[in-house]
């Protein structure tokens, strides 16, 4: 449904529930209209089906290669990077397809008899993706946004501020501060800045270890 809706977003330009005025009247570096379905901003829902989808998709994968399942699944998550790639969430796009790419390699590798398809299917793509280098470079331009920080762009500073203040009031309130994350920021921006902030230093570190 989110996939649907955010391609009809992307070609149209017309919106039902988005309403973020960062996005909406203006378009992206590929001259589409960013997509936003229900939530506030394109990133969130980047995230919700780079996370969702793939996951999902290898639960409900059929053994059987070639079947309409696996078909109607494929052309699913062909329709998400679209989405997710006119978003321009970078994290969205490779969180999406390095997911993929494990398990793609994970199940061609159970399956013996299936390695030669594997290494011929990677040898297509990489022989797209030249192409489409060759003839539009925007792999390479993805890259370089992906890998490069804009110091002076107002994403930037404005988190260090956010974050700057975070960590100062964790090291003010090690034990938690609670609910100053919020109060003294407007909104974290970082989940593990939050926590730390408003749960203290010692429930961070469990957290970032995975033992909460």
């Amino acid at each position: 449904i989110f996939s649907i809706w955010g391609t009809f977003e992307v070609i149209s330009g017309k919106y039902f529930l988005f309403e973020n005025e960062d996005f909406i009247f203006r378009l992206n570096a590929y001259g589409r209209h960013y997509p936003g379905t229900a939530f506030t901003n394109t990133n969130d829902l980047a995230q919700y089906l780079a996370i969702l989808l793939p996951l999902t998709s290898m639960i409900f994968w059929n053994k059987k290669f070639l079947t309409l399942h696996n078909i109607l699944i494929i052309l699913t998550n062909t329709l998400t990077f679209f989405v997710i790639f006119n978003s321009a969430s970078y994290l969205g796009m490779i969180s999406f397809v390095g997911t993929w790419m494990i398990f793609i390699c994970g199940y061609f590798f159970k399956q013996k008899s299936s390695l030669i398809f594997l290494f011929l299917t990677f040898g297509i793509v990489a022989c797209g993706a030249a192409y489409v280098e060759y003839s539009t470079g925007i792999i390479g331009e993805f890259i370089k946004q992906s890998i490069s920080i804009d110091t002076s762009a107002g994403y930037f500073t404005g988190r260090v501020a956010i974050y700057s203040s975070l960590i100062e009031i964790a090291l003010k309130h090690p034990f938690g501060g609670f609910g100053n994350a919020y109060g003294m920021t407007g909104a974290p921006h970082n989940l593990f800045l939050f926590i730390m902030c408003d749960f203290g230093i010692i429930t961070a570190v469990l957290f970032a270890l995975g033992l909460l």
